[in-house]
């Protein structure tokens, strides 16, 4: 039953991401091909800039769109009268709140993929020229020890999305508790 409740989750948030994940890769795709197109001088100048602008509005909006949807998708579905059906379905709280933790994380894990690889397409010689840049510095200053530092790395960032889901959720429910404020 856990995985009908995910795959419900994830049909529902999609729909709501998948309009965010196109206008991503339109003004990537725009803004590699400015930055390609060397032609804007004087007057024109102003449309790289705008479009970059766009660009990192876009980013801006996917993340923090992913992280509403977190904080609404858990408030609608489980603490509001909503919650009062969901908890209706032969299944234990605690399937209904892994279902959503595991979609939250899915969707968090999902756009922080997206994002990066359009960082990666968007502005792929400044990428490479900085990833190399953080790896001399590693491998200057931690030796042998920089692929156990980059490795440690990526599972505090990993550790720290769970944490940071989960301390919404916690904060939620504690704060549903109190009714007059």
């Amino acid at each position: 039953m856990l995985g009908k409740l995910i795959k419900h989750e994830l049909k529902s948030i999609g729909r709501i991401l998948l309009p965010f994940y196109l206008i991503l890769v339109a003004l990537t795709s725009l803004t590699k091909l400015v930055s390609y197109i060397d032609i804007f001088d004087g007057i024109l100048n102003f449309i790289p800039v705008t479009v970059n602008m766009a660009y990192i509005i876009s980013l801006i909006a996917t993340l923090a769109t992913i992280f509403f949807i977190i904080i609404t998708r858990f408030y609608k579905n489980l603490l509001s009268d909503e919650g009062y059906l969901m908890f209706t379905l032969p299944v234990k709280a605690s399937s209904l709140i892994a279902s959503k933790f595991i979609t939250s994380l899915i969707s968090t894990l999902v756009g922080i993929a997206a994002i990066s690889v359009s960082l990666i397409i968007a502005y792929y010689d400044y990428v490479i020229k900085f990833v190399n840049s953080m790896l001399d510095l590693i491998s200057t200053e931690f030796g042998h020890l920089g692929n156990l530092l980059i490795a440690e790395l990526i599972i505090n960032l990993f550790v720290g999305i769970i944490y940071y889901i989960l301390l919404v959720y916690l904060s939620m429910a504690i704060g549903q508790q109190f009714g007059k404020h």
